[in-house]
């Protein structure tokens, strides 16, 4: 046997073990794409199958982005399958469809599909597990994104090598080898695998990482950034265990006196912030809010509210769940009534500059302009969101930002006559819950704004023309 085929076969069966990835007796569905990193994972778990005690099957998820190509992709891997005595099953998803339906990326409707579909597998009991063919290539570019949209220490862990995404269990047995690697394996056996063209479309955000940013980084600030991108994703990782457990024994020290998952706040606020928000993540997650729910911004807005510690407050968080701060401890309860979700608010805008409304959680920065900004086609009510507002049309008013009224009205551009806020909101299917919270801009007591819609008719800014800009997020 070649040295590198042992060298790579070696590193995979470290993983493994190190991580304890899977047991003896384990049923593996293999995540097969048919690109050169999981036909190599498929061969190396192939060729440690005996020795781990394991068993696999194939798993193939046809998106139907690439026609004809993708078929063969199919057939491909069906025929490997079968050469390699393995169970092969197979589906086609919409990902095009699904990622208009859901307003998410191809990319993420593509991983959200084939999430589905393994776990479609295990759920049939053809498989306890998936194992996913990420490298460590993956993981540098992984660490890359998040730094660019903004993480913290458990972002910047990148992947880990096993986890759990909504009852699906993952494990990545190629996250310690290079895509290189992969390839040169592949090439001194003589090992077929099948090149996706899209993996060069650079509208794709990844292959704009892949393709240009780091090949930029590699000649213009560090050869070994690749390297370094995964080195510090193995410190974060660490580092980040250590919070988690730090965070959950601080925890059960800050019990409220109340039932269930109750904390007092005084007890928390006793902690630097860095521990607050990490120990308020691992309430939300211990206490069944849902992992897509929970993010930075909301685990600011839940310690924002902590610090308080004054009144009764109540912040949604979807899926029919409330934050409930009462004084001096914070619960997690079923949702209020719409009317109850949140408390009107009205106030005065800075003109130019910034308003904070600590109550709803919202940052309002205004400033005078000659552009006129247009947010791109968006749901009502989501945030941040911007518009620019006639300055003939302001004149000397004030303007106010408020929550909604019933029987508050708006003339849509555009349209004769007006509409209700109350329409416009089912009709945006708006949840009743977090209408209350949507702030609505008012001068001279019209709705000349509303977040994610069109400014009203009469406010328009003409070319050439003077333009406030206005723009509502939250803090």
């Amino acid at each position: 046997m070649p040295a590198f085929h042992q060298i790579l076969l070696d590193k995979v069966q470290r993983v493994i073990s190190e991580h304890e990835l899977v047991a003896p007796g384990s049923h593996i569905v293999v995540g097969v794409s048919g690109g050169a990193d999981s036909v190599t994972l498929l061969y190396a778990l192939h060729y440690l199958q005996k020795k781990l005690e394991i068993s696999l099957v194939v798993g193939h998820v046809n998106h139907q982005l690439r026609g004809a190509a993708a078929e063969e992709d199919a057939r491909f891997i069906q025929q490997l399958s079968w050469r390699l005595g393995l169970p092969f099953f197979s589906t086609k998803a919409d990902a095009h469809g699904l990622a208009k339906e859901e307003g998410l990326s191809i990319e993420m409707a593509a991983r959200r599909a084939r999430h589905a579909f393994f776990r479609s597998l295990i759920i049939a009991g053809m498989a306890d597990h998936v194992a996913l063919a990420h490298t460590a290539d993956d993981q540098a570019e992984t660490v890359l994104l998040k730094l660019a949209r903004g993480t913290g220490i458990q972002g910047l862990g990148g992947m880990p090598y096993d986890t759990e995404i909504d009852g699906l269990r993952i494990v990545r047995p190629l996250l310690d080898v290079t895509h290189e690697e992969a390839i040169s394996f592949l090439g001194i056996h003589h090992l077929k695998w099948r090149e996706d063209a899209s993996n060069r479309e650079l509208h794709f955000l990844r292959n704009r990482v892949r393709h240009e940013v780091i090949p930029l980084l590699e000649n213009r600030l560090n050869p070994q950034v690749r390297e370094a991108l995964i080195r510090m994703a193995e410190l974060m990782r660490a580092e980040n265990d250590w919070l988690n457990e730090h965070a959950v024994g601080l925890l059960s020290k800050c019990a409220g006196d109340g039932e269930g998952a109750v904390l007092n706040v005084q007890k928390l606020n006793r902690y630097p912030l860095a521990m607050r928000r990490r120990m308020l993540l691992n309430w939300l997650i211990a206490s069944g809010v849902a992992a897509n729910r929970i993010d930075f911004d909301l685990v600011r807005r839940v310690e924002l509210m902590a610090r308080s510690i004054q009144g009764t407050r109540r912040l949604s968080l979807g899926d029919d769940k409330d934050v409930l701060l009462r004084y001096e401890e914070l619960s997690i309860e079923p949702a209020a009534d719409a009317s109850q979700v949140a408390s009107p608010f009205r106030m005065a805008l800075g003109v130019p500059g910034e308003s904070i409304l600590l109550e709803p959680g919202l940052r309002i920065q205004t400033n005078w302009s000659y552009e006129i900004i247009k947010d791109k086609d968006g749901r009502v009510g989501d945030l941040p969101a911007s518009a620019s507002l006639s300055r003939e049309a302001i004149g000397e008013s004030r303007l106010f930002v408020r929550s909604w009224r019933p029987g508050d009205r708006i003339k849509p551009l555009g349209m004769k006559g007006s509409k209700k806020i109350q329409d416009l909101l089912v009709d945006e299917k708006v949840p009743r819950d977090r209408r209350g919270s949507i702030p609505l801009v008012e001068c001279r007591r019209e709705i000349v704004w509303v977040p994610g819609y069109q400014v009203a008719s009469g406010w328009e800014v003409r070319k050439g023309e003077k333009a406030l800009h206005v723009q509502i997020e939250r803090c």
